[in-house]
């Protein structure tokens, strides 16, 4: 797993919180990890720049991107998007 910037903490509970990979500390890994992947999937969030410094290594993947979240106006920058509002999620 990666995330752009620093796992927030409410979400450090989580088994193997330890070995996400966080971009802004280790960005040769995570591009690496990026460029190999066959699918990214995307949790909470639905517009590219949320991405931060990996905005473009991700949308210019050649992976198959999928986005799973709950807010409304998605950018449409992934091939699948399952969007629903109602969806929450607890942490």
């Amino acid at each position: 797993m990666v995330t752009p910037n620093n796992l927030q903490e409410f979400l450090k509970w989580m088994d193997g919180a330890d070995q996400i990979k966080v971009f802004i500390h280790d960005r040769e890994v995570c591009k690496r990890l990026v460029e190999k992947a066959d699918f990214i999937i995307m949790l909470d969030f639905n517009q590219p720049d949320r991405l931060g410094e990996m905005e473009s290594l991700v949308t210019g993947s050649k992976a198959m991107k999928i986005v799973i979240d709950h807010h409304l106006d998605p950018r449409g920058f992934t091939d699948f998007e399952i969007t629903d509002p109602a969806i929450l999620f607890y942490y």
